[in-house]
């Protein structure tokens, strides 16, 4: 890392005269561009455990040096924690031991991770409008979670004090490949709405080998005004993009007038399906819009928040919360499906008096989920990028727009 003030800092895993398998991290500074280094200095260490794989960041805005490491004497197996410090104090201060403010989790409260699950090898960059992101492999959900053995790359998206990461996506799911993971994870912004993400991956028949997955940075979503609800839906920015699971993509726009919001589903899908008589109707190709009038964040469904489902096969199902779950609503949601060559499209209609009249400035929450039967005897309901349906806290806030 290079420091405004030219000079060089370079981190390393230190176990060299370190007694009883403990590590720390060493900093070693350069003042002539990397010429020659200075005596390494600890800049961190958690009796007994081995802090490892630094990755510092200088933060913008005067908000200090950042580093991420892994530190497996925070809770149970390797976890993601940030090393801090402020720019002038530029690591004066000491080490910084396991009691000491300048470390803390990278998590999120609402994210944090079970004690048995190993998330390990972070990395850390600033993206040019502030936010951070943080990369770690992690064992969630996955065969043998406490190691790396089958452990995928996750991305948690941070504030502009590498703090409070949440909402996860995940650029190689494999969901259906237990044997698959992918290490040694980076990142990089390769412009100001793309991050591209590299990393191992091992464990499948074919394909193995360093991989590069395209992300889409997506901030609160904007609805445009339309006078009328008629509009070229190819004008409207595009708000929501879901897509990494399977061969089905959608991308998703919306625009609102004073009697209705709109959103269309414009979805790429090379093998339309229509599940078997009797089944659910989020077994067909179809997608679901969720929606949160109340904004308030909360952490599990309540009154005030919606779900419309529409499906290739002409079926429209609209519910309300009612007592935490979810029931039969009549709010008068229009729901129309087309299709094309490349998949179809579905363009949804809520009216405003339905959902307790248009909001304010705090706009409202949404979420989607886009539903791909592919015939071959499995269903995938992919959600958008670090959202759960059941987890409104987690959902998109969605502007008006004029």
């Amino acid at each position: 890392m290079q420091l405004p003030s030219g000079e060089i800092q370079l981190f390393f895993a230190n176990e060299y005269q370190v007694p009883d398998k403990q590590q720390h991290i060493a900093m070693m500074r350069s003042q002539d561009n990397g010429a020659t280094w200075q005596r390494p200095e600890t800049v961190c260490f958690r009796a007994g455990s081995r802090d490892g794989m630094p990755v510092p960041v200088c933060l913008q805005h005067h908000k200090g040096l950042a580093l991420a490491i892994e530190d497996n004497g925070l809770n149970g197996a390797f976890k993601p924690v940030i090393i801090h410090t402020a720019v002038e104090d530029n690591w004066r201060s000491g080490t910084v031991l396991a009691d000491s403010p300048r470390r803390w989790s990278a998590m999120a409260q609402t994210d944090t991770l079970p004690a048995a699950v190993y998330a390990g090898a972070p990395y850390l960059i600033q993206l040019s409008s502030g936010e951070t992101l943080l990369s770690f492999q992690s064992g969630e959900g996955r065969k043998s979670q406490g190691t790396l053995d089958h452990s995928l790359m996750q991305v948690y998206a941070g504030n502009g004090e590498a703090r409070d990461f949440c909402c996860r996506s995940t650029p190689f799911p494999f969901p259906r490949n237990a044997h698959a993971r992918t290490l040694w994870c980076a990142l990089v912004q390769t412009d100001d709405d793309e991050v591209m993400a590299t990393a191992s991956v091992s464990g499948l028949k074919t394909g193995n080998g360093i991989r590069t997955s395209t992300g889409r940075i997506y901030r609160p979503m904007e609805s445009v005004h339309a006078q009328d609800g008629s509009v070229s839906w190819t004008s409207v920015p595009e708000g929501m993009f879901i897509g990494a699971e399977s061969q089905a993509q959608v991308r998703i726009r919306s625009v609102w007038n004073a009697d209705s919001l709109y959103f269309h589903f414009q979805v790429e899908d090379s093998c339309l399906c229509v599940a078997a008589p009797g089944c659910q109707p989020d077994a067909s190709d179809g997608v679901e819009l969720y929606i949160d009038r109340t904004m308030k964040g909360r952490e599990s469904l309540s009154k005030g928040m919606f779900r419309v489902l529409a499906n290739v096969a002409g079926t429209v199902r609209s519910q309300c919360v009612a007592d935490g779950k979810w029931t039969r609503w009549d709010g008068g949601v229009r729901a129309d499906v087309s299709f094309s060559a490349t998949g179809y499209a579905v363009s949804v209609a809520v009216p405003w008096k339905k959902i307790k009249g248009k909001p304010g400035e705090e706009g409202l929450a949404v979420c989607s989920r886009l539903n791909n039967n592919d015939a071959d005897g499995y269903v995938w309901h992919e959600d958008m990028p670090g959202a759960q349906p059941d987890k409104p806290y987690t959902w998109l806030r969605c502007t008006l727009s004029e």
